[in-house]
């Protein structure tokens, strides 16, 4: 098959990326990159921090798998060189941009996303942070398809849960999220080769949208790490 791969520039999609690299090395790939999720310059500072972590060597990893950033993947030129590539099904993991008809029609086997968060509950951002802060005791990935330009509400392919590690930062939990669901999408591609159709399921339930925190859930989110473990939590919430 021809596989379009939306990823973001962050290690956490480069994680996922070399997760598949056996299974992806059987299809025909183009990777298009994306340099952020959502607008990031008034993040409180400890997030920030977080960000530039989440980045450190990303670029390294890149720089060989001929990668392809659009200002822009809706515009007149992207869906042309995506049309021209043709592929038979899109692949997005934390891509930091929201897609529109256009693309969203080209590939005949759809638009399947990871997202780090279990749906309907934990839509947008952050979902690890948000799940950690309401006192989740396990964190989830949802793969799902995307049908339109609305954020995390398409059909759901399949689950997974990882438990939380109180032991290690929310950068390390996040990333344990992707060793954890990664064969959700191996399993969706067997059968899609194979000419079986994906289960799908509705969202069931309203959910919650969550976009970035402000100072003050960062503020209650590391008086929470305090209370769990005996440590800095600044360095919980941002190291690797």
């Amino acid at each position: 098959m021809k596989i379009l791969l939306f990823l973001n520039s962050d290690i956490h999609s480069a994680t996922a990326l070399n997760l598949l690299s056996d299974v992806l090395k059987n299809h025909q790939t183009k990777i298009i990159l994306s340099k952020q999720v959502g607008k990031t310059e008034s993040l409180p500072a400890q997030l920030l921090v977080m960000k530039k972590v989440e980045q450190t060597g990303v670029e390294e990893f890149y720089q060989d798998k001929k990668t392809i950033t659009y200002a822009n993947v809706n515009s007149q030129e992207a869906i042309f060189d995506f049309q021209e590539f043709a592929p038979d099904l899109i692949l997005s993991i934390r891509f930091g941009q929201i897609f529109k008809s256009d693309l969203i029609n080209i590939p005949r086997f759809g638009v399947l996303n990871l997202h780090s968060g279990k749906l309907p509950d934990y839509r947008g951002v952050m979902a690890s942070f948000w799940g950690i802060l309401n006192g989740e005791k396990k964190l989830g990935a949802t793969l799902h398809y995307i049908l339109d330009d609305t954020i995390d509400t398409g059909d759901v392919v399949g689950f997974a849960e990882s438990k939380i590690n109180w032991d290690q930062s929310l950068v390390l939990n996040i990333n344990q999220i992707y060793h954890n669901s990664f064969g959700l999408i191996v399993e969706a591609l067997k059968k899609i080769e194979a000419g079986e159709k994906l289960e799908k399921l509705k969202q069931v339930g309203v959910g919650n949208y969550f976009t970035y925190p402000k100072e003050n859930d960062v503020t209650e989110f590391l008086k929470k790490m305090e209370l769990v473990k005996d440590s800095d939590a600044n360095k919980i919430l941002q190291s690797w």
